[in-house]
């Protein structure tokens, strides 16, 4: 009787093995998927005509095919992130007029953008109006309210990419600070797992400077808080850009004279820099490509080919 049993229990395991090979696996269903990416060149301005020879996209590290490159809609859905904390060194008056003389005029229409300050609570201004002419009015009511500390800079960065979520892109935000940041909520990991999420690339202008830390008998500790900006916009395919103050070289402070030619050689503009963020912004491209379809995260690579541009899109699905 147990020979029998072995028998058929070796019967039926031989019947489940050719059902099993016979079924074929299940295909991976796939997605057409559209990232807005900055097309640069060596000098980091923006490259006009961009073609689906120009790049490769990568998800996982395997290649997918590139379906289509197009430019993307002139039309901004952006936010605008102003930190004015007491670490950034930069006077309100210079910062108003930035905003309200050399970027609100830069609007045009199919634009939505918003200011936000970041302060505790961060606060956020009312949809701006476009095609007008330059008016700091706006932008003294809001940046007039700006407290001292703490800087929850990233939970601010996040509350605006969050209201984009959903729009046209190309969706983005425009942080000006020097990247110290305190009292968030959120981590700087989260924020850009966040934002990639919902399509929104962060543009960072850095107003930081160095700072040495001591270090006993060795040699002082070079620190620069705003690798973190930095590090968001690789990450979420936004644009790393430096204002005068954080051009300057640090050894120069040393040398009186030589802190002076930093000075005029690398003046603080932070209205020319917001100027080049937004134009930037204007001139990205959409890249549709196929990928999984599975509700996974997946990462995200899209390079140039091309020898001297350089692609600047989110790092993940």
């Amino acid at each position: 009787m147990t020979r029998v049993r072995e028998r058929l229990l070796v019967a039926a395991l031989a019947v489940l093995a050719v059902g099993a090979a016979a079924v074929p696996p299940r295909a991976v269903d796939r997605a057409t998927i559209v990232v807005d990416v900055a097309a640069l060149d060596s000098n980091g301005a923006a490259v006009g005509t961009l073609s689906s020879s120009d790049v490769e996209v990568l998800v996982d590290n395997a290649a997918v095919p590139v379906l289509s490159v197009a430019p993307a809609p002139s039309a901004l859905n952006l936010v605008l992130v102003i930190d004015h904390s007491s670490s950034v060194p930069v006077r309100r008056t210079d910062l108003i007029n930035a905003v309200g003389n050399q970027w609100l005029p830069l609007l045009v229409a199919g634009d939505r953008a918003r200011l936000a300050l970041v302060a505790s609570p961060f606060t956020f201004g009312p949809w701006l109006p476009v095609g007008r002419p330059a008016d700091t009015t706006m932008a003294r009511s809001l940046l007039d309210r700006a407290g001292a500390e703490p800087s929850p800079l990233w939970d601010a960065i996040d509350a605006g990419a969050q209201l984009l979520a959903g729009s046209t892109a190309p969706r983005a935000v425009i942080v000006l600070s020097d990247g110290r940041a305190t009292g968030n909520a959120l981590g700087l990991d989260e924020l850009a797992a966040r934002a990639m999420a919902v399509g929104v690339s962060i543009t960072a202008i850095s107003e930081a400077d160095d700072k040495l830390l001591p270090q006993g008998v060795d040699a002082p500790a070079r620190v620069r808080p705003d690798a973190s900006l930095d590090w968001l916009a690789t990450q979420t395919g936004g644009v790393y850009l430096e204002d005068g103050i954080a051009r300057r070289h640090i050894q120069s402070r040393a040398d009186p004279f030589g802190y002076v030619r930093e000075l005029m050689n690398n003046p603080v503009q932070p209205g020319v820099w917001l100027a080049r963020a937004t134009t930037l912004l204007r001139q990205r491209h959409l890249v549709s490509f196929a990928a999984p379809d599975d509700g996974r995260p997946h990462r995200l690579e899209v390079r140039a080919k091309t020898p001297g541009l350089t692609i600047r899109a989110r790092k993940a699905l």
